[in-house]
């Protein structure tokens, strides 16, 4: 395989079937040994050694064109070793793969386009301002302008080219339908042990195929196609799926159902023969979600009219049998919106019981959760009984914290009584109550909010110290919490030496820090206050800014003169690391420039308003 000898020229040298074969077999062997090759296709394809692919009587440029055939057709976001499987099957069942095999000849153009491929070249020329589609509508509106006799030239060149294509296709079917269906070559000298282990393989427990989506996949795929083209698939499939009843339609729902209850009997089934590890790494491979919530947790109580709808679902579904299920139940509820006060209460208690019923078992779910020890803990050593003890202990009072609300607004939300409304008016009560709320009322909901997620910060860096680098890494990856970014850059502030004189601020703060004064009692969030006054200061015409850029000006030399007698009090080498570490400070920039943009934080506020500007979006832990 990896041997290069002299060769026939590539147009000379034929490829078969089970040449293909091989080369596909060649090709899986090496994608096999790059799984640490993450991304797709493209980045694996670069580390392939086509000398190493190469047999005899190819050339490893012969492999790589030929690979570059097969590949034409093929979708190709995805993994080099998914291509290389799709690969592998429409090689070996040319027939049922007809679209995207190689060797299947090419559908014939129509006239007209074959008019606009002969004339592409003259009208690209004389127009190369106008972009593909516009020049092809143009000229697709000169074919349709042509005369009859004219046309008929283009059509008989695509008579004669669809009859081409039928011999071909024909040839096709035939050069594949003469040969048995036979498994690729197996390379190594010891192939019976390997074809021996195979069939063990084919004989055990393998991966279930994935059930239909829903029951509309199941329909579409029994419906016969025969004598419709494939363009018209979907129209007929919608029309079809639309004449059929709502009973019939729930029919195909409950097969569906059915099977993907198997699916997951199979899959479980299959999954037991791998650890924990690799039944991970398999459901992530095919896309398989596990579900979140625990077989232990109790289930939540149904609402007030879905009880309703329970007791009286059978005498309904007797009465109106061709109605669909979705109708039956929406009929339902609309009866239980009309039940007067005195009857919906009645429901309304069987809930609220319900609802005590579920929280006990709730509490009782957690507490022996709680009790349990975490397995993903590094086992002690069997001699280590005072270390088991002190395990237990941290057990016991340390576990992981649960998550913070997100913002002031959920604190809010789970704090209103909301007894006697429907479940659908909750977010429309909730909003409108939070609307009448003063700024000050949410600024403490807000305080609040960022006052437990520091508590939460605290708690979750002391449940972390209890495991190595690796487990915190797993933990915070398993509940969706992010770290940190340690690499981000922030601007160097130069340190100021002792003495320095302060630069004074620019115009617009002056004026900013004026207005503030007065905006206090209108407005009593910091921020709020400076937007304000910075929007003025913006609409302030060149005049009345004048006067605030006289101060500075003045401010400024008063400045440059103390920073020069300050400047002169200096070593050498205080000047030279001064200098450093204040590129922009020369004498003509330092002295000069009081335009330049300052921080609104240069503000004194109050501390109560200086912690609600605390950015607390990224929760901050230390790693161990």
């Amino acid at each position: 395989m990896s041997g290069t000898t002299t060769v026939p020229e590539e147009s000379d040298t034929e490829w078969t079937q089970e040449d293909t074969q091989e080369l596909l077999a060649a090709m899986k062997t090496i994608a096999a040994r790059q799984k640490h090759i993450k991304g797709t296709y493209l980045k694996a394809l670069k580390h392939v050694d086509w000398k190493e692919v190469a047999f005899d009587p190819f050339t490893p440029e012969a492999c790589k064109n030929k690979w570059g055939d097969i590949l034409q057709k093929l979708q190709k976001i995805r993994t080099l070793a998914e291509i290389l499987v799709e690969a592998e099957d429409v090689i070996s069942n040319p027939l049922m793969n007809t679209k995207i095999h190689p060797d299947h000849p090419k559908r014939p153009t129509p006239p007209n386009a074959i008019f606009c491929e002969e004339n592409w070249v003259s009208y690209h020329n004389k127009y190369p301002d106008i972009g593909r589609p516009t020049l092809f509508r143009r000229l697709a509106n000169k074919y349709q302008a042509l005369p009859d006799e004219e046309k008929a030239q283009y059509e008989k060149k695509f008579n004669l080219a669809t009859v081409e294509y039928k011999k071909k296709k024909e040839e096709f079917k035939k050069q594949y339908e003469s040969r048995p269906n036979k498994k690729r070559k197996k390379l190594s000298d010891d192939s019976t042990d390997q074809m021996q282990e195979e069939e063990q393989t084919e004989d055990a427990i393998c991966m279930p195929p994935k059930p239909p989506f829903n029951g509309y996949n199941i329909f579409c795929k029994e419906q016969p196609m025969t004598g419709l083209p494939n363009t018209a698939y979907t129209s007929v499939w919608a029309q079809r799926w639309s004449n059929l009843t709502d009973r019939e339609r729930e029919r195909y729902t409950f097969r569906c159902k059915q099977m993907k209850r198997e699916y997951a009997v199979k899959l479980n089934e299959y999954l037991k023969t791998f650890d924990q590890e690799e039944q991970q790494k398999i459901l992530k491979a095919n896309g398989i979600k596990t579900p979140k919530i625990h077989p232990d947790h109790p289930k939540r109580p149904i609402p007030p009219n879905a009880i309703f709808c329970e007791e009286n679902w059978v005498r309904y579904h007797n009465m109106h049998q061709d109605i669909s299920q979705r109708k039956l139940f929406r009929r339902l509820d609309n009866k239980y919106q009309a039940l007067p006060d005195e009857e919906k209460a009645q429901y309304e208690e069987k809930f609220n019981l319900a609802t005590v019923e579920y929280k006990k078992k709730k509490e009782e779910f957690k507490k022996q959760r709680e009790s349990r020890p975490n397995k993903k803990r590094k086992k002690l050593s069997d001699d280590s009984t005072d270390q088991m003890q002190e395990e237990e202990q941290t057990e016991d009072a340390i576990c992981m914290p649960p998550k913070p609300p997100f913002n002031g607004y959920n604190i809010f939300c789970k704090e209103q009584p909301m007894t006697g409304l429907p479940n659908t008016a909750y977010t429309s009560v909730w909003a409108q109550r939070w609307s009448n709320l003063t700024d000050r009322e949410r600024e403490r909901y807000t305080f609040r909010c960022k006052q437990m997620k520091r508590e939460y910060a605290v708690k979750l860096n002391e449940y972390l110290k209890t495991f190595d680098q690796e487990e915190q890494q797993k933990i915070l990856k398993a509940n969706g919490i992010k770290t940190p970014k340690r690499d981000v850059k922030t601007k160097k502030v130069p340190k100021k030496i002792p003495g320095e004189p302060k630069k004074p601020i620019n115009a617009n703060i002056i004026f900013c820090k004026k207005q503030m004064v007065l905006f206090k009692e209108t407005f009593p969030n910091s921020r709020e206050r400076f937007a304000k006054a910075n929007q003025m200061w913006r609409k302030l015409s060149y005049e009345d800014k004048n006067c605030f850029i006289q101060e500075v000006n003045e401010n400024m030399k008063g400045y440059s003169m103390q920073l020069q007698k300050w400047f002169k009090t200096l070593s050498r080498a205080q000047q030279e690391s001064y200098r450093t570490s204040n590129p922009s400070d020369s004498e003509d920039e330092i002295f000069e420039d009081c335009n330049s943009e300052q921080e609104w934080k240069m503000f004194d506020f109050e501390e109560d308003e200086e912690e609600e500007e605390e950015d607390d979006e990224n929760i901050t832990f230390e790693m161990f």
